[in-house]
């Protein structure tokens, strides 16, 4: 039995940074991956978080927003364990 499924995520790149540790945004938690492209651009209209605290925000400039889709396809067997 196996069953495939597909996963989507967006992410915001710097083209000039490719290679570096910048190349992708993340935000103060860690998270450089969004599921839904309304949060997206969200963040985009919002700005980069800079400054004492993130108190102040910068807008995007330079950059390219990636859709990557994976698929995984789980398999399961049943298997004979001799004891």
């Amino acid at each position: 039995m196996s069953e495939k499924t597909e996963r989507v995520y967006y992410r915001i790149r710097f083209p000039a940074k490719a290679g570096t540790y910048g190349e992708f945004y993340s935000s103060n938690n860690g998270t450089d991956r969004w599921a839904d492209i309304a949060k997206v651009k969200a963040l985009l209209r919002r700005g980069q978080p800079k400054g004492y605290k993130g108190r102040i925000l910068e807008p995007f400039a330079d950059f390219e927003v990636i859709k990557t889709t994976e698929t995984i396809e789980a398999r399961q067997e049943v298997v004979s364990v001799p004891l």
